[in-house]
């Protein structure tokens, strides 16, 4: 007959009922085997693992900081915006609009360019000299070959003969940079008397200054 086993420890039974594994728990005595591991035991390492699992999982799984939601919320990539610059507004700032200065013209010169002529001032009689020098100034004239105004301005100077030179700002970008830089305001005519810059055509002030540098001129002689 094959000997019984324990049904906790699978091992034969003794003599009185026991395996070995048993018959130790129970210290020689009792018929229940003593726990290797007590009941309040079991709860301290069965709490411990809880407690060590759950800060893992705080740590790892940082619960309480929001973060996007790739359905939800989605990742939006906004372009940076364009910085303007200085040059930028300069180059978009429209120029300024030319005029035209009508300055000291008895009649008006929209009358005709006859009377420009008519009403000049007068060279001294016998001073052949002066008036020669005067017609040896140099005059640089910039203006617009459209206007109304610079074009009796032009016949004017070539009525009486002056030496003058005449700059179209409207054909040549390097004249109109010229004329800004001796007039910011861009006033037509503009006119250089070797140097001496008279802004719109007033006729007394231009026979003026032409007299004036030919005087110095000739003092220099």
């Amino acid at each position: 007959m094959e000997p019984g086993r324990c049904s906790i420890h699978g091992l034969i039974l003794a003599e009185d009922g026991k395996c070995v594994i048993c018959r130790r728990g129970t210290g020689g005595g009792g018929d229940e085997p003593r726990k290797a591991i007590s009941d309040p035991m079991w709860a301290v390492i069965v709490g411990g693992v809880i407690l060590i699992g759950a800060g893992a999982w705080l740590v790892f799984a940082d619960p309480f900081t929001t973060k996007p939601s790739a359905a939800k919320d989605p990742v939006v990539l906004r372009s940076r915006p364009a910085v303007t610059t200085a040059v930028d507004v300069a180059l978009d700032t429209p120029a300024p609009r030319r005029t035209t200065v009508f300055v000291s013209l008895d009649p008006p010169p929209a009358s005709s360019s006859a009377k420009l002529d008519a009403e000049a001032t007068p060279v001294e009689p016998g001073d052949a000299e002066l008036q020669a020098a005067m017609r040896q100034v140099r005059i640089v004239m910039y203006s617009s070959g459209a206007d109304p105004y610079c074009q009796q301005v032009r016949a004017f100077l070539k009525k009486h003969r002056y030496n003058f030179t005449d700059f179209d700002v409207d054909k040549s970008e390097t004249d109109k940079i010229e004329m800004k830089a001796l007039d910011p305001s861009g006033t037509l005519p503009t006119l250089s008397v070797e140097g001496n810059v008279l802004v719109g055509f007033d006729r007394q002030e231009f026979e003026s200054t032409v007299r004036r540098v030919a005087q110095a001129k000739l003092k220099r002689k």
